[in-house]
């Protein structure tokens, strides 16, 4: 059972103002060897540095072709293996992000795309689910763009972290219809094969979309327990909705993500940070080059975070 008491840890930082060097004037006819450098220190990176980094270093897309996924329309949470009324909790408080973004929940009695597994041993977990339930993980092989790929997956089995999360995704046509061809004996009938997709791509746009289509997440619920329900609800409902990547450091940053960080301060739940990056990676134009995405992921982040400095100032 997770203990419900939350943790807060809050850090502030204070910017020391520049240094400034002293004049130093030699008196007259005094030869000196001092070289004086008049000079400011730099100051803090800029709020677009931060937020491209942040993006960089958290953004996983299934592989290099692929484009930043998101879900579209309705969404199903399941949690199973621990108590109904933290389950619940977990499935709402996702939920509830999900509907910030534009999503619908689930219609009770949904087959979950959100799988939240709890286990005593989350690596022993992992391993036997993925050997149970390989279609899980990879539904349409090695189709490109679908899945991280067989590495990804070793160490999804393999890693000790107190939570660990696959994604599939799917390229869709605009109707939301498959854009490359799925093996026949593995896909769902109501996919069917790839459609023919008319026109091309130019040099910044294409012709499809990249789409979630599943997410299995597994937590150790013995390292689960050493933190708070809304806590953990908060980053479940991060790597749930945005595809992070497992081998991200956001210490640099205020982020639930630092909830299991070793030496980093958590904060008791999803940030403004946290909430400008989900909002961007919902908001931003899917239909963008690949290689584009991240750049404007971080441009809506950015603008969204100016958005709330302004009416800040107006409060």
């Amino acid at each position: 059972m997770i203990r419900a008491a939350a943790i807060l840890l809050a850090a502030a930082a204070l910017a020391a103002p520049p240094a400034m060097a002293q004049d130093a004037t030699p008196a007259d006819g005094e030869i000196t060897d001092r070289v004086t450098v008049t000079g400011q220190r730099l100051g803090p990176r800029t709020l677009e540095e931060q937020t491209r980094d942040f993006v960089t270093e958290i953004a996983r897309p299934a592989n290099f072709k692929s484009g930043i996924a998101r879900w579209h329309m309705r969404l199903c949470v399941g949690v199973q293996n621990i108590d109904p009324e933290p389950a619940q909790y977990i499935v709402d408080r996702i939920s509830e992000v999900a509907a910030e973004v534009g999503l619908r929940p689930g219609r009770p009695g949904c087959r979950p795309q959100i799988m939240i597994a709890f286990a005593p041993d989350g690596q022993d977990f992992a391993a036997r689910w993925v050997d149970a339930q390989p279609q899980n993980f990879r539904p349409w092989g090695g189709v490109g763009g679908t899945n991280p790929g067989l590495a990804a997956l070793d160490a999804f089995q393999e890693s000790d972290a107190p939570v660990r999360w696959w994604h599939v995704t799917l390229p869709v046509t605009e109707g939301g219809a498959p854009a490359v061809k799925l093996p026949n004996t593995l896909v769902p009938s109501a996919f069917g094969d790839a459609p023919a997709i008319k026109g091309g791509n130019s040099h910044i746009t294409r012709l499809v979309r990249d789409e979630m289509k599943a997410a299995n997440i597994v937590v150790d619920g013995p390292e689960a327990a050493q933190v708070g329900i809304a806590q953990l609800a908060d980053y479940l409902a991060m790597i749930a909705l945005v595809q992070i990547d497992p081998a991200a450091d956001p210490s640099a940053y205020d982020s639930i993500l630092n909830l299991f960080s070793a030496g980093a301060a958590a904060p008791p739940g999803l940030t403004e940070w946290d909430r400008a990056y989900i909002r961007a990676v919902y908001d931003f134009r899917q239909y963008s080059l690949p290689h584009m995405q991240a750049d404007l992921v971080a441009r809506e982040m950015i603008r969204d975070r100016r958005n709330a400095e302004r009416e800040d100032a107006d409060d």
